[in-house]
């Protein structure tokens, strides 16, 4: 099994498979939903196969856009060094290796922060301070094993790494560079039994990218191993598919996300992403009220005002730019508690209705029937994926979407 790896015993024991194996002339796919521990799985490949911090090997590659603004937010806030002093380490690791990759492949990286001369302490020197020293120092202080005493010791330090993570969170393609760079990387004779790169988010490749990179991939070098992590896999090239062994992830349980990140609070999670986005943002809190105004607030009004168009205006001016897909997600786990609300009705028996929307159940579980509740969740569902990874806006889907649900909760309510 692999080590660290929480809650994926059929992935951890596929992966440790392909270790006794010596996975060398491979290329891997790791594929499941966001936040369940696919990178963090490949990177522990790569460790296990080069006996050392992969970041710290000359015999390691990689490429993946993140949102590090999120999740060096949370290693610096929510983080506890008594448990996360590990994760944190790996993770500015990370961190800095990825800042290098984004001076070395992407021309428009910029970044807009004024950072300080932070192994100064606390003097400040804004703007006489470049990104690349910044990267410098940091490289410095991660080898010399400063991490722990500038994460809690050094504000000007703390501050430049929530400055740099922000510039650094901007999505973009893979570049073609980057792959260029990596086939001429496992052209190279190893120094080590193994040669291995991680790409992440493999399918946000552009077809160019792809297509540049069939060859390496569908016959990597005896000492490479090559491991992608997608989150869909039909957004991969057939042609890679059919060459790349795919080990599946599920996703995790809040008992194992709790395992994983013990700092991030008390609400569920089903993701380490939602756990941080939780514990930084309060994300969960803000989908919940905003489900319930709808429900309590804006529904009965629905009619006789422009109440649900002051309502839609106001997700899609929330400074996280994503609620309205958040909410669309939180409606829909609203619909399927109200359908455990109605079992719970029916038989007499508590099946785990969520508690923060039950005065709101208690109306409508006596008038619904399973069937419709069925529908609506599986329609809400199919919109909240359009809105988020599709090519549609809130301002499409939601108006129509909110009248009807008003109308059918206030019919619904006064049976």
């Amino acid at each position: 099994m692999i080590p660290g790896l929480v809650g994926q015993p059929r992935a951890s024991a596929l992966i440790a498979q392909l270790l006794k194996e010596r996975a060398g002339g491979r290329t891997v796919i790791f594929e499941g939903p966001r936040g369940s521990g696919k990178f963090t799985a490949a990177l522990a490949f790569a460790e296990a196969c080069l006996g050392r911090n992969p970041f710290l090997s000359a015999d390691f590659t990689f490429f993946r856009n993140d949102d590090f603004g999120l999740k060096t937010r949370y290693f610096l806030h929510k983080g506890d060094l008594r448990y996360d002093l590990p994760q944190m380490e790996r993770y500015f690791h990370y961190l800095c290796a990825r800042l290098s990759l984004a001076f070395a492949y992407d021309k428009s990286f910029k970044p807009a922060a004024k950072l300080q001369r932070f192994r100064k302490g606390t003097e400040k020197e804004k703007g006489a301070f470049k990104p690349e020293d910044f990267r410098a120092d940091f490289e410095q202080a991660l080898l010399n094993e400063e991490l722990s005493s500038l994460l809690y010791g050094n504000e000007a330090f703390r501050e430049d790494l929530e400055a740099i993570s922000d510039d650094l969170s901007r999505k973009q393609a893979i570049p073609i560079d980057f792959i260029r760079a990596l086939i001429d990387f496992h052209s190279r004779r190893s120094g080590s039994d193994y040669r291995v790169s991680v790409i992440g988010g493999f399918e946000n490749a552009t077809e160019e990218a792809q297509n540049s990179s069939l060859k390496l991939f569908e016959e990597p070098p005896a000492t490479s191993l090559l491991v992608l992590t997608v989150d869909n896999l039909s957004r991969v090239l057939p042609t890679i598919l059919s060459r790349a062994i795919v080990v599946r992830f599920s996703g995790l349980s809040p008992h194992s996300v709790a395992e994983i990140l013990p700092g991030a609070g008390d609400i569920p999670s089903k993701s380490t992403v939602e756990a941080m986005e939780n514990a930084v943002y309060d994300f969960r809190a803000k989908q919940q009220t905003a489900v319930r105004d709808f429900f309590t607030v804006v529904a009965p009004k629905v009619g006789n005002s422009d109440a649900h168009f002051q309502f839609i205006e106001a997700l899609s001016n929330d400074p996280s730019g994503d609620m309205p897909a958040r909410f669309l997600e939180e409606l829909t786990e609203f619909l399927r508690g109200l359908h455990l609300a109605r079992q719970s009705l029916l038989r007499g028996v508590d099946t785990g209705a969520p508690g923060c929307y039950a005065d709101i159940y208690a109306a409508l579980a006596p008038n619904v029937t399973s069937a419709e509740l069925r529908t609506l969740a599986a329609e809400t569902a199919e919109l909240h994926r359009r809105v988020r990874y599709g090519n549609i806006t809130e301002t499409t889907v939601l108006p129509s979407l909110l009248v009807n649900l008003a109308r059918w909760m206030v019919v619904k309510g006064r049976r």
